[in-house]
């Protein structure tokens, strides 16, 4: 089924049956993004923990800020 014909049927459905399909969506994209952060921090983590290039700029955390206009 393409994705022009899955929203002709989903226009079809009655409204609580759009919104719980709405919200299942919104929900499975949320895991599939939190899974790939994840996978990234755990790729990266050893990285960040001894690679001085990384964190070079944390050095800086502590300093004021000036917005220069």
């Amino acid at each position: 089924m393409s994705t022009k014909e899955i929203i002709r049927a989903i226009k079809h459905l009655p409204v609580n049956e759009r919104l719980m399909i709405i919200e299942e969506s919104v929900h499975t994209i949320r895991n599939e993004s939190n899974g790939m952060v994840q996978e990234a921090v755990e790729l990266l983590y050893h990285d960040y923990k001894t690679d001085k290039e990384f964190t070079s700029f944390t050095s800086l955390d502590m300093e004021n800020f000036y917005e220069a206009k």
